[in-house]
């Protein structure tokens, strides 16, 4: 008897312990989610208070929360570095971070985190002939992002060759050592010489699945910047580089 009762106790335990956690999780699922930038210490949050502190000694003020992207913008915020784009820029890259606070409130664009755009290959063929190829088969895009990234990586630590490579060749026309891997292939410049702007290897990498190629590098220290653009292209590899990398710098100037 006395066996029985302490048996019904502990059962009595269990229950009230799984009943408690029940409510917890119920009321967790009913917590309204918190972006990363509104958290203190994440990196969202660092990455957003740069930008506004920037914008704050800059112009007096913290950089603007858009409730709504707008389509087209003369200022981006990627952490402290300032991008102005005008209507004469060849690129204009927009804020893209949305981002949802609590308590019902709208969602926010925060500057400072990331931004990007796209663009049609075919009509950039048409306006920078000497970029860009006409002949496009894959997807038919250009990508580009700007992230804010404040650790102290270089451009070579986001361009690491793969560890196993079924293949090695040279392709002088194009000036580019070729990594044949079971993805796709992976490109170095042949120049030695030839870096990212922070003095990093530059490296594209093109998959055989998406049929793209991509590019991640740093622009100045906080800006990571990626693209991507249709394997067809990847004759032009250098001509394209050379484009995003002189816009940007033109637009940060």
């Amino acid at each position: 008897m006395i066996a029985n009762f302490w048996f019904s106790r502990a059962l009595c335990r269990v229950k009230l312990t799984g009943f408690v956690f029940l409510i917890l999780l119920i009321l967790a699922c009913k917590r309204e989610h918190v972006d990363n930038v509104y958290i203190e210490g994440t990196i969202e949050n660092s990455c957003m208070k740069l930008a506004d502190t920037a914008s704050q000694q800059k112009y007096g003020e913290p950089t603007f929360r858009n409730h709504e992207r707008v389509p087209r913008t003369s200022i981006v915020w990627i952490a402290n570095h300032e991008f102005k784009f005008k209507g004469n820029n060849k690129i204009i890259v927009r804020n893209m971070y949305l981002a949802r606070p609590q308590k019902n409130q709208p969602a926010e664009y925060i500057e400072g985190i990331w931004a990007g755009n796209d663009y049609g290959i075919p009509d950039l063929a048409e306006r920078y002939p000497e970029v860009f190829g006409a002949d496009v088969v894959e997807p038919r895009t250009l990508f580009i992002r700007l992230h804010c990234s404040i650790s102290e990586k270089k451009s070579n630590m986001f361009n690491t060759l793969y560890d196993e490579y079924t293949s090695e060749s040279v392709d002088k026309k194009i000036g580019m050592r070729n990594y044949h891997h079971n993805d796709g292939v992976t490109g170095v410049p042949l120049d030695e010489n030839y870096k990212n702007p922070d003095g990093g290897q530059f490296l594209v990498d093109c998959v055989n699945i998406s049929k793209r190629c991509f590019v991640s590098f740093i622009l100045v220290q906080g800006v990571l910047v990626q693209y991507d653009y249709p394997m067809s292209q990847r004759n032009n590899w250098q001509k394209i580089h050379n484009f995003i990398v002189d816009e940007l710098n033109h637009a940060g100037s």
